[in-house]
């Protein structure tokens, strides 16, 4: 099966959407079928419920539910020894490593601020995408 790393972004707006049409909503379906294992890690969990908790108080109840049906990692703190990944912020870099130590085949982000020049990379077995270029390969749209 498939394992997918998501970053805390992809999971807020999952959370978020009343949509189950909706891109971060689609993910989920590919977990329902069976299609993929979806994966989180601590510093993600924390993200998402600070940022869930502090700007959309009212989906907290979704946002430990949506975690719940996530396979939980823990945060690697080993540093890849690449010159992209060495120059992301920190939190940005340490959950990267996570999904890389870690063997996972995708770590999907939204964040363009800090991984725009990493999509469609390749790091060990892990590669950085978007959630819609995610979805595309799996032809969904």
């Amino acid at each position: 099966m498939t394992k997918v790393f998501l970053d805390s972004n992809i999971l807020i707006s999952s959370i978020c959407s009343t949509d189950a049409r909706s891109n971060p909503n689609k993910i989920f379906k590919l977990r329902e079928d069976k299609i993929i294992e979806i994966y989180v890690s601590t510093k993600v969990t924390e993200e998402c419920r600070e940022n869930v908790k502090s700007r959309f108080p009212s989906f907290q109840e979704e946002c430990e539910e949506l975690l719940y049906n996530c396979k939980f990692l823990n945060d690697c703190i080993s540093p890849y020894n690449n010159i992209e990944i060495m120059g992301l912020p920190s939190i940005d870099k340490l959950i990267v490593n996570t999904a890389i130590f870690n063997g996972m085949d995708f770590f999907i982000t939204g964040n363009k601020n800090d991984f725009i020049n990493l999509y469609g990379n390749k790091y060990d077995k892990t590669i950085i995408m978007s959630l819609k270029d995610f979805l595309s390969e799996f032809n969904i749209s």
